[in-house]
C-alpha cells in the first residue's frame, strides 16, 4: 500500500484531524439513545403487551437483517458520508413514528426505521475512517483511532441508559423526542 504525503493529502482537500473529530462526535452522537435500556417498559409502560413488544423487536431483526447487504451497497453507491446521514435522518424518523404512533402499527413502522437506520450505519463509520486514513496517508492510526471510537459510543451508550433514570420526568414523548434530535 501506498503512503500519500501531508502535501497530497492536503491536495485531497482532506484534514486528518477534522476529520477524525467528527468521526469522534459521530460515534458519541450515533450510540446517545436515550430509549435503548427502557424502549421495552415504555412500550408496556402505554399497553402494549409482551408478546406485542416480542413482534415488534422481531420485526426490526428482520428487517436488519434483509438490510445489512443493501445498506452496504448503498454505502457503496451512494458515498459513505451520504449513507451516515441517511443514518441520522431514518433514526430520527424511527424516534418520531414511535412517539406520534397511536397504534401498534406505527410503532412497528418506528421498529423497522430503527432497524434500517442501525443497518445504514453497520461498516459505513469503519470504512470512512479507513478510507480518510488512506488518504492521508495514516493507515497505522485505524486501530488508534477505531479503539477511540469505540470508546466514546460505550461511553454514550452508558449515559443513556443513565438517562433511563429520568423516566418520571421526560415521559414516553419526551424520550423518543430526545432520540430525534439527537439523530
Amino acid at each position: 500500500m501506498f503512503r500519500l504525503r501531508k502535501k497530497d493529502a492536503a491536495a485531497a482537500g482532506l484534514d486528518i484531524r477534522k476529520q477524525t473529530r467528527r468521526l469522534y462526535l459521530f460515534s458519541f452522537a450515533s450510540c446517545l439513545r436515550l430509549t435503548d435500556a427502557v424502549w421495552v417498559a415504555l412500550l408496556v409502560g402505554r399497553g402494549y403487551s409482551l408478546w406485542q413488544v416480542g413482534l415488534a423487536e422481531a420485526i426490526y431483526h428482520l428487517v436488519g437483517l434483509a438490510a445489512e447487504i443493501p445498506s452496504g451497497m448503498a454505502a457503496d453507491l451512494l458515498g459513505r458520508r451520504r449513507t451516515l446521514a441517511l443514518f441520522g435522518v431514518l433514526g430520527a424518523a424511527s424516534a418520531l413514528c414511535m412517539a406520534f404512533s397511536r397504534d401498534f402499527a406505527g410503532v412497528c413502522l418506528a421498529m423497522a426505521l430503527s432497524a434500517l437506520a442501525g443497518s445504514f450505519i453497520s461498516g459505513t463509520q469503519e470504512a470512512i475512517l479507513y478510507d480518510s486514513l488512506v488518504v492521508a496517508g495514516r493507515t497505522d492510526d485505524y486501530l488508534m483511532v477505531g479503539a477511540r471510537c469505540g470508546q466514546l459510543e460505550s461511553l454514550a451508550a452508558a449515559l443513556g441508559n443513565l438517562a433511563s433514570l429520568l423516566a418520571d420526568l421526560l415521559g414516553f414523548m419526551g424520550f423518543y423526542l430526545a432520540d430525534a434530535c439527537v439523530s
